[in-house]
């Protein structure tokens, strides 16, 4: 279960970090201010982030579950 928490939050970090990177750069800023008005980019956004919390929460919801099967 820890592994899979420090796996999400290390992705979690990374997309931060990353996510820094660009608004620090100017031509950055004004691709993102182009790109971000793009309705299919932010829906495609949107669904990718989606995913990626479904997958970390299922990552923790199992062995959560499992503990909670041991306990009883």
């Amino acid at each position: 279960m820890w592994n899979v928490m420090a796996e999400c939050h290390h992705i979690q970090k990374r997309t931060l970090d990353e996510a820094k990177i660009l608004l620090v750069d100017t031509n950055a800023k004004k691709q993102c201010a182009t790109s971000l008005t793009d309705p299919q980019r932010l829906a495609r956004f949107a669904s990718n982030l989606e995913t990626e919390l479904r997958h970390c929460g299922q990552g923790v919801e199992m062995p959560s579950k499992k503990q909670q099967c041991l306990m009883a």
